[in-house]
């Protein structure tokens, strides 16, 4: 039993060696009393520290001529050391034992002082003073290695092993007695070293990151304007002799000399008019010739980027913020919340040891390894206990796959923020070939995570609000902005709440307009089952099993050059990404057609390149209906208010616990242990200035077709494609290619793929051109489109 002696505070485990509050040394507890300051410890500690600095004067000031026990001094009559005879013996035999390690015991009678003074116990622990003997053994032995005089002690140690292993395999180890002994002594780990080292490289190379990214993204203008400068003051220098007159020979006198005695002598070179000074007012000058303004230098004009054809940029990471430097957690707090797990722990009769920890940038992650006979869910169970111990918002307690340990996850009293820079230049995130590469966060111990979304392949998420959802959901579109470009992704997004994915307006991956009508909305989910459907007709025609075998194929042909039967090229199939923001507005308003669509696409529309992320603050039963739940095997939820809520979302416990600010718990595909990790963040500054490097490089191609209701696709007057007025030049086209495809529209009329979808699709309807023939992409012209052609050109078909 141990006490504070600042506090009082009772600890009946004896390896708790630190007060859990304000970190005193405990000291242990006699007859109940807990040991007193009292005079005699300061007697005492001052006895022992005059002791420690009569050996270290007597080693100091010691000479070979002093008197001692072993020489004796040549011809002196007193000894030159300061303490006299006993400090000549003391330094004679200390020296003559031990060599230069003798300075080591002056050490250690002051640490004993001291520990005198504090009220310590006097007797060491039986580990330290072996320690101690190994280490004034190995240092003398390796003094004695590398020339110096390490003296009997010395020399026994290196000789003695050094006859058996060599001087090399002494030295080895010596070396390693002499580091393990000083651990001994200091009770210092090497993995505290470690981790320390670890966290300042870390430090080391953001800070060269973050240096590196500013001398590339700084501009030189005045570097620049100063070249500019002296290219001026080059030419002005080079072209100074061709200003000055030009020479005259004796000849040119001669010859002016002549002309001015006939009175019209005419100058060999003009010279400069001069300004004419007015009368009336002096100070204004009148110039004959204009004179040219001198030359001001214009700042530069910010230019646009210029693309060819087809050609894109991905934005790159240093548009976003740079990462901060990471805040190291306290040695000595992380060992004192250890110390206090097992203490309460035991309190509630749950034994156990905490075996190792590990600081993430949010939570510390303590290995807790229970007795024998002690139950999972009697830890589990100690999770309000401890919280309320360690003063903690939340503690979390889950099984550590591999080990036979229980982690308990205790937030950190300085929380890191994750930025999604750091995410996206990870080599985790680099290393995924995959365009739909989602950057998640961090996982507990500060490992960067990403996921796949064409492996899950669609993604459910819910959260209360303030969460983190929302940023969550950003998080996920930018990691695919900065994988993919328009050809190869396009997003339908749905905003019921006009607030979150505004800031998307208008950039090229958009297949249609932000979507905030939930009509509309289900009016697209319909789309998408019709455009499932279509791609696996088109995939059954190649003969592939899924968009990348579709996409592989393709690229092979365009390699290759080969057309189709237009004579138009191949063209990849991109994938398409639905995001809902809201899915309860959705199944309020229409929650029969939407959990049909949604669990068609969820059921077939992998591969084909159709993805869902579906995102709700209300994951009740009557949003994520069993059957919507069952085809979403990949979740994420955020905090919620309820263990029901949790239940519902991720099948278990433990949301409710979460800390909110984007920390969540993720359910991977074909696993059931889910994985904590803390979001990454990204604000909205940073999505503008992607979303403007975007949008400068290509406008959106929207396809009006993809929200249009079935009552409008029976009104045929009301369709986009029959209300374009290329219409008839389409159809014109058509039948003059005897053949009709979306390239061949593209290409003659110079319109975007959705437009020249939607006038195609209005031409089937119209019966003017048949199905795919399964051979080819192109679609038949039948009669009627050469007859109605011929009444539009003699007139009689008119608007129609």
């Amino acid at each position: 039993m141990k006490t504070c002696p600042t506090c009082s505070e009772v600890y009946k485990d004896d390896d708790i060696n630190f007060c859990l509050a304000d970190g005193t040394t405990l000291l242990k507890k006699k007859s109940g009393k807990a040991p007193k300051h009292s005079i005699w410890n300061d007697v005492v500690a001052i006895i022992v520290a005059a002791l420690g600095l009569l050996v270290l004067l007597s080693l100091v000031t010691s000479s070979p001529a002093d008197r001692s026990w072993f020489s004796t001094g040549s011809g002196a009559v007193s000894n030159h050391n300061w303490v006299g005879p006993v400090g000549a013996n003391i330094a004679a035999a200390l020296f003559n034992t031990f060599g230069w390690t003798a300075y080591v015991f002056p050490l250690l009678i002051g640490l004993i002082a001291w520990r005198v003074f504090q009220a310590n116990t006097l007797v060491p622990r039986f580990l330290r003073v072996a320690g101690f003997i190994f280490f004034v053994i190995s240092l003398a032995g390796l003094t004695t290695l590398f020339g110096g005089y390490g003296a009997i002690v010395g020399e026994a140690a290196a000789q003695g092993t050094a006859h058996f292993i060599s001087r090399i395999g002494a030295g080895i180890l010596l070396f390693a007695v002499f580091i393990s002994s000083f651990l001994l002594i200091t009770n210092f780990t090497l993995g505290g070293f470690l981790s320390h080292f670890d966290v300042a490289w870390e430090n080391l190379r953001i800070r060269i990151d973050e240096w590196r990214d500013k001398r590339r993204a700084v501009r030189t203008p005045e570097i620049d304007a100063a070249k500019k400068r002296a290219d001026k003051r080059r030419e002005k220098r080079d072209a100074g002799p061709e200003s000055l007159p030009p020479t005259i020979s004796v000849d040119d006198i001669e010859a002016m000399a002549a002309a001015a005695a006939v009175g019209r002598a005419e100058p060999l070179f003009e010279e400069p008019s001069l300004p004419t000074v007015d009368a009336e007012d002096p100070y204004q000058t009148q110039i004959d010739d204009e004179i040219e303004p001198p030359f001001e230098e214009m700042p530069e004009p910010i230019e646009e980027v210029v693309l060819k054809h087809g050609e894109f940029v991905l934005p790159n990471p240093s548009m976003l913020t740079p990462v901060a430097p990471r805040v190291a957690q306290a040695e000595d707090e992380l060992k004192l919340i250890g110390q206090l797990i097992e203490t309460k722990s035991t309190e509630f009769n749950v034994p156990g040891k905490v075996a190792d920890y590990k600081s993430g940038p949010v939570v510390t992650t303590y290995e807790f390894k229970p007795a024998a006979g002690v139950k999972y869910s009697r830890i589990t169970g100690l999770v309000d206990d401890l919280s309320l111990a360690l003063k903690a918002q939340s503690v979390r307690i889950d099984r550590i796959p591999g080990k036979a340990h229980v982690g308990i996850e205790v937030p950190n009293k300085k929380r890191e923020i994750i930025n999604l820079r750091e995410v996206i230049e990870s080599a985790q995130f680099r290393n995924e070939h995959s365009l739909l590469t989602l950057g998640l966060g961090k996982t507990i111990d500060g490992t960067n995570y990403v996921a796949d979304l064409t492996k899950m392949p669609h993604l459910l998420i819910a959260g209360a609000t303030g969460a983190g959802k929302s940023v969550g959901v950003n998080t996920l579109i930018m990691s695919i902005l900065f994988k993919a470009t328009p050809d190869e992704v396009k997003f339908i997004m749905v905003d019921p709440k006009r607030l979150e994915l505004g800031l998307y307006a208008d950039i090229p991956h958009l297949s249609v307009p932000i979507i905030t009508d939930p009509k509309r909305a289900s009016n697209a989910l319909r789309w998408a089952v019709a455009e499932m459907e279509k791609r696996y007709k088109e995939l059954a025609q190649f003969g592939v099993r899924n968009i990348a075998g579709y996409n592989e194929k393709i690229i092979g042909w365009i390699a290759e050059e080969r057309l189709d039967e237009n004579g138009d090229a191949y063209k990849r199939l991109p994938y398409v990404v639905i995001i809902i923001d809201e899915l309860a507005d959705l199944m309020m308003v229409s929650g029969k057609d939407v959990e049909e669509s949604i669990t068609r696409l969820a059921q077939m529309a992998r591969a084909v390149g159709i993805h869902l992320v579906l995102a709700t603050q209300r994951p009740s039963v009557d949003v994520i209906t069993g059957l919507i739940k069952a085809n979403f095997p990949s979740r994420i939820s955020f905090r919620v208010s309820s263990k029901v809520d949790s239940r519902t979302i991720i099948d278990a416990n433990g949301a409710e616990g979460l800390l909110g600010q984007g920390d969540m718990l993720f359910l991977p595909p074909g696993n059931s242990q889910v994985i904590r990790v803390h979001g990454a963040f990204v604000d909205e500054t940073e999505i503008n200035t992607v979303v403007e490097f975007i949008k400068a490089q290509r406008r959106p191609e929207y396809d009006q077709t993809i929200t249009v209701s079935p009552e409008e696709l029976d009104d045929g007057d009301d369709l986009p494609g029959r209300r374009d007025p290329l219409f008839h030049d389409a159809l014109k086209c058509v039948v003059q290619a005897k053949r009709g495809s979306t390239s061949l529209l593209q290409r003659h009329l110079r319109i975007g793929y959705g437009r020249a979808a939607a006038i195609l699709d209005a031409m089937v309807r119209e019966g003017y051109i048949g199905e795919m023939d399964g051979s080819t992409r192109a679609r038949p012209v039948l009669s009627k489109a050469y007859e109605d052609l011929q009444d539009i050109n003699e007139g009689a078909l008119g608007d129609e």
